[in-house]
This record gives C-alpha cells, sequence and structure tokens, in this order.
C-alpha cells in the first residue's frame, strides 16, 4: 500500500462506522460496488478503477477478524497522534498570538496530565 492507500479511513470508505456488523459492512460493500463498479462508470473508468479497488480492500480487510484487529489498533493510534497535534496547534496559536495565560495553563494542563500518568504507572508497579 501507498502512503495515500495508508490514509484512507476504510471505515468511512465503506460508509460504516467502527461498531458496524459484519452484515452491515456486507451490504455497504455491496451497494458501493454496484454504484462504482468501472462497468458503470464508463466515463471514468480509470477513476472508478481505482475507487472499486481501494472499496475492495476495505472490504476484505474490515470483513477478515485479523486484519480487523490490526487495522483497528493502528487507526485508533493515527486519532490519537491527530487530537495529539491538535493540541499542539492549539498550543502554539496561544505562544504565536503573544496570548501568555493561556500558553502557561496549557502547560499546566500537560503537566497535571503527565503527573496523573507517573502516578498511575507507580501504583501499577506496586501491586503484586
Amino acid at each position: 500500500m501507498n502512503t495515500e492507500e495508508n490514509d484512507l479511513d476504510l471505515y468511512e470508505l465503506l460508509g460504516v462506522n467502527y461498531n458496524s456488523t459484519k452484515e452491515e459492512i456486507d451490504k455497504a460493500y455491496r451497494r458501493k460496488a454496484i454504484k462504482f463498479h468501472p462497468d458503470k462508470n464508463r466515463d471514468n473508468v480509470e477513476a472508478a478503477t481505482k475507487f472499486f479497488h481501494q472499496i475492495s480492500a476495505a472490504y476484505k480487510t474490515l470483513t477478515d477478524p485479523q486484519k480487523k484487529l490490526e487495522y483497528d489498533k493502528i487507526h485508533k493510534a493515527k486519532i490519537e497522534s491527530k487530537k495529539r497535534f491538535e493540541k499542539l496547534d492549539a498550543k502554539r496559536k496561544a505562544l504565536k498570538e503573544g496570548n501568555w495565560i493561556c500558553y502557561i495553563m496549557l502547560i499546566v494542563i500537560y503537566l497535571v496530565t503527565y503527573i496523573n500518568l507517573l502516578l498511575k504507572n507507580l501504583k501499577k508497579e506496586r501491586k503484586p
């Protein structure tokens, strides 16, 4: 897979959510496959073929329990990473705008969160 394909959200591609059942995924795939099959889109065969291959790959991944588990793990990490980046971006904006009070508050929040994580880890280590 290339980087463009790695950035695709397979759930969004098929129009289902994280908790969808196999039957819901099957139904969504069939709907999209019929709509975007290259034979049905003769005016833009290349784009239809590309999209058809993407939804087929998404279907194969989301219907295979092992592949779905691996994808979900990576997908969740990407979402968390995006959230962290958005928080950092807010910090950068506050600093750039010269809003020092907001920036200091963000640092305090970060430190409190970090201390809480450290305390949780210490508690885990102490448990037999």
